[in-house]
């Protein structure tokens, strides 16, 4: 008689840091809003403005999913994640208050269900396989989502 056992995905639980996720994200909203700006300038180049455009997708697919990540340890403290680059799978462990609060700052469900992965999808974007839809965070969404994280740093 053998034991049923599933493979599945293994939870981890990081050293999360939340304070230096705040600092993080507001760092990459300040650089993501000045790269927007010089790729939009008439002096830049247009080599310059293709990979500042590539950087900001890159950097904001990125920082969407550390604020995720970030919002999932504060919601479930002690439980780990799977390690994960799916926003979907992180929003869906998310509090009910929390994604209410990203409803209300427009960062809703049916439109990360369009791009669930856009950290993957941009750095494979980064990497010339073009062709396929690019999203960019905006400066206003990374600090709509920084605002809820500080907000649900004061409940915790």
């Amino acid at each position: 008689m053998g034991l049923n056992i599933k493979k599945r995905k293994a939870k981890i639980i990081y050293d999360w840091n939340v304070s230096l996720a705040i600092a993080e994200l507001e760092g990459y909203a300040i650089l993501i809003a000045e790269w927007r700006k010089e790729e939009s300038s008439p002096n830049t180049s247009d080599n310059k403005k293709r990979a500042l455009f590539k950087t900001r997708a890159l950097i904001s697919g990125y920082a969407v999913e550390v604020a995720f990540k970030t919002l999932f340890v504060l919601d479930n403290p002690g439980e780990g994640f799977e390690a994960t680059h799916n926003l979907l799978d992180l929003h869906d462990g998310l509090g009910e208050e929390t994604k209410e609060s990203l409803d209300k700052a427009d960062v809703r469900r049916e439109h990360i269900e369009v791009y669930p992965q856009p950290f993957l999808d941009n750095r494979y974007f980064m990497e010339g396989k073009e062709g396929r839809p690019i999203l960019i965070h905006q400066p206003r969404e990374l600090t709509s989502i920084i605002h809820i994280i500080k907000e649900r740093c004061k409940q915790v």
